[in-house]
């Protein structure tokens, strides 16, 4: 039986937060349910007013991804529609994008 993509996604985003987890540029990753979270660590202190999430924002943008920033907490929540192959191509490019940023 194929898995619900409530399944999918909350499996797929677990495997990414250890990925995230060992990433020198992430702090304080987090999931519930379908949306994961993380920090992006900058010289400014966490905050909704930094403005890292702005830039990195662009970044995303640019390879097709909407991330939520919130200042520099990033929020990801892919609509239950995403398949399996979309979030290996979003969790590499945030990869990418964090070793390149």
């Amino acid at each position: 039986m194929k898995p619900s993509p409530f399944d999918l996604i909350v499996k797929k985003h677990a495997a990414f937060s250890e990925i995230l987890r060992k990433h020198l540029k992430v702090d304080h990753v987090r999931q519930t349910g379908t949306i994961i979270a993380w920090e992006i660590v900058s010289s400014e202190k966490t905050s909704y007013f930094n403005d890292i999430g702005k830039t990195l924002y662009k970044k995303f943008l640019k390879r097709e991804i909407i991330l939520r920033p919130l200042g520099n907490v990033m929020y990801l929540v892919p609509p239950y529609c995403v398949t399996s192959e979309e979030l290996d191509y979003i969790y590499h490019q945030i990869v990418e994008v964090l070793d390149n940023f």
